[in-house]
C-alpha cells in the first residue's frame, strides 16, 4: 500500500508498510496513478501513451525503471507488514499512572472535557495515601519495566501541590528499594504558580506542559475564572519564568483551537513571539456542541494546517524553529514497534487514579464511569479489561486496515472513539481525517527542513 500527496510545493509517497518516504517529481507521481504490482519488464504501452501527453518518452522509460526498483528493494508497494519484534509481553505491563490529584479547578475554561475538574463527580483533592497506594501499584503491575511516569493531573494540580511533592519523595523512595525508575510530569494551568513551586518544578519535574490557547483575547475568551475574568497577563509572565529556568528540560504550551478560532496558526506564531518554542494546538474534544468541530468547518481546518505548515517553513529559512507537538511523526519508526500498532497505551501500560483511587484506563474516560478498572486502595485491576485494550490494535480495527495512517497513529484515540461512536476500536471518521491531514503536513515539514539543511 502507498500513500501519495502534494503539500509545501513536494510530492510525497509513502510506503504504508516499510515506512519508507519517498520525495518525487511530477512524472513519479504521475506515473505511481497508473502502475500497481505486479509490474511488467518494462513500462506497459497503455501507461506510456497516457504519460507521453506531457512526458518525454526516455523519461518515462526511465522512470518505470527506478519505481520497480524501489519496489524490488521493499520501499514502495510492500506487502508485509513490520512485525512486532517481540517488545509485547504475553502480560501487558502498566508503565505510566495519571494520577488526577485534583478533581477540581480555579478556572472556568468554556470547552473543559473534564466539567471543569469534576469529571462527572464531586469537587475533591487526592489524599498523599491513595497517592501512594497508585505508586505502589504503578510497581506492582510494572513486570519488568523499569523507567515508569507518573502523570500528575487534574482539575488544576497544583491546588494539590503538597500532595503532589509527598508522591515524588515517596516514588523516589521506592526507586531506592525497587530499582525502579520514576519520571514526572504535570500539567497545569499556571495561575497557582509561585516562585517556590516554580523552583520545585524546575528541579524535580521532567516534563511540564503549560495551558494556554495563544493570542491573549482568545485565551482569556475561552480560559477564564468563574468571574469571567481572562487570566493572560496573569499566568505569562510566570510560564516565562519557569520555561526560563527549565535548564533545557521538557516543556510545552499546551492549548485548544475551537470553532471560534480556526485561524489557530495565529495562536501558534503569538506563543511563539512570547518566546516559546515548544507549543501544541489541539482540536477542541468533542462533546460540546457550541465549541465542537463540525464537517463543515474540517475544509476549513485543512487549510489552516496547510497555512500553518507554509508558515513554519518560512520561519525555518529565517533560522527560528517551533517545535509544533500535532506535527511531531517519527518518519523512522525507531520507535517500539508495539506504539505503531495499538497508539498510546490506553487500559493497559497507561491508567489513571482519581481523588478516591478508583483505576480507568486513562483520564478522558473518567466521566463515563462505564470503564472503571479498580481501585489501588483495595488492590482490585481488572485484567480482562486490560487484556481488551491490550489486544484492540490497527490489526484489528476494521476501519484501520487500509488506512494508510496506521502506523502514525495507532488506530488513533480509544476514549474518543467511545465518546463518538460509543466504541473503542471503531475511530470517529471526522477525527481521523484531523489525524491524516496532520501526518501529512507533519511529513512535508520534516521534507522542507532537510530541504533547507541541503539534505534533501
Amino acid at each position: 500500500m502507498i500513500h501519495k500527496f502534494k503539500a509545501a510545493g513536494y510530492n510525497i509517497v509513502i510506503d504504508v508498510n516499510s515506512g519508507s518516504i519517498h520525495v518525487i517529481d511530477d512524472l513519479t507521481y504521475d506515473m505511481l496513478e497508473n502502475i500497481e504490482p505486479p509490474f511488467d519488464p518494462v513500462c506497459p504501452e497503455d501507461v506510456l501513451e497516457k504519460l507521453q501527453k506531457f512526458h518525454k518518452k526516455e523519461d518515462i522509460w526511465s522512470c518505470y525503471d527506478e519505481v520497480v526498483e524501489l519496489y524490488n528493494a521493499h520501499e514502495l508497494f510492500t506487502t508485509e507488514e513490520p512485525p512486532c519484534t517481540g517488545c509485547a509481553p504475553e502480560v501487558p505491563a502498566v508503565r505510566a499512572v495519571c494520577l488526577n490529584i485534583s478533581h477540581d479547578c480555579n478556572l472556568r475554561c468554556r470547552y473543559c472535557f473534564a466539567g471543569n475538574g469534576l469529571f462527572g463527580g464531586e469537587r475533591g483533592l487526592m489524599k498523599s495515601e491513595t497517592a501512594f497506594k497508585a505508586v505502589d501499584f504503578l510497581i506492582e503491575h510494572s513486570g519488568d519495566v523499569n523507567d515508569l511516569e507518573l502523570y500528575f493531573f487534574g482539575g488544576e494540580p497544583l491546588m494539590n501541590f503538597s500532595v503532589l511533592k509527598d508522591t515524588v519523595d515517596y516514588a523516589h523512595k521506592k526507586e531506592a528499594e525497587t530499582g525502579k525508575k520514576f519520571h514526572f510530569s504535570v500539567t497545569t494551568n499556571g495561575t497557582f504558580l509561585t516562585e517556590e513551586m516554580t523552583e520545585y518544578i524546575n528541579r524535580e519535574i521532567e516534563s511540564v506542559v503549560l495551558s494556554a490557547d495563544g493570542r491573549k483575547d482568545i485565551n482569556d475568551r475561552l480560559r477564564c475564572r468563574p468571574d469571567g475574568s481572562g487570566i493572560y497577563d496573569d499566568i505569562m509572565p510566570k510560564f516565562h519564568r519557569l520555561v526560563d529556568g527549565r535548564g533545557g528540560k521538557n516543556y510545552c504550551i499546551r492549548g485548544t483551537f475551537t470553532k471560534f478560532n480556526t485561524d489557530f496558526s495565529e495562536d501558534v506564531f503569538s506563543l511563539a513571539d512570547e518566546g516559546f518554542t515548544s507549543i501544541s494546538i489541539e482540536p477542541v474534544a468533542p462533546g460540546s456542541a457550541e465549541y465542537s468541530l463540525a464537517g463543515l468547518d474540517i475544509p476549513m481546518v485543512f487549510r489552516e494546517y496547510d497555512h500553518l505548515t507554509e508558515r513554519m517553513i518560512e520561519s525555518e529559512k529565517k533560522g527560528k524553529h517551533i517545535d509544533f507537538f500535532p506535527f511531531s511523526v517519527d518518519i523512522r519508526h525507531s520507535g517500539c514497534e508495539r506504539s505503531r500498532e495499538k497508539g498510546c497505551g490506553c487500559g493497559y501500560e497507561y491508567v489513571a487514579v482519581t481523588p478516591s483511587g478508583d483505576i480507568y484506563p486513562c483520564h478522558q474516560f473518567i466521566s463515563g464511569g462505564s470503564f472503571r478498572m479498580g481501585n489501588v486502595l483495595d488492590g482490585t485491576f481488572d485484567t480482562e479489561l486490560q487484556n481488551r485494550f491490550a489486544s484492540t490494535g490497527v490489526s484489528t480495527i476494521n476501519a484501520c486496515r487500509d488506512c494508510w495512517a496506521k502506523f502514525y497513529c495507532g488506530g488513533g484515540c480509544r476514549a474518543s472513539a467511545h465518546l463518538l461512536t460509543g466504541e473503542i476500536d471503531r475511530p470517529h471518521k471526522l477525527t481521523c481525517q484531523l489525524i491524516k491531514k496532520r501526518i501529512e503536513c507533519a511529513i512535508a515539514l520534516i521534507t522542507a527542513r532537510a530541504d533547507i539543511d541541503g539534505i534533501l
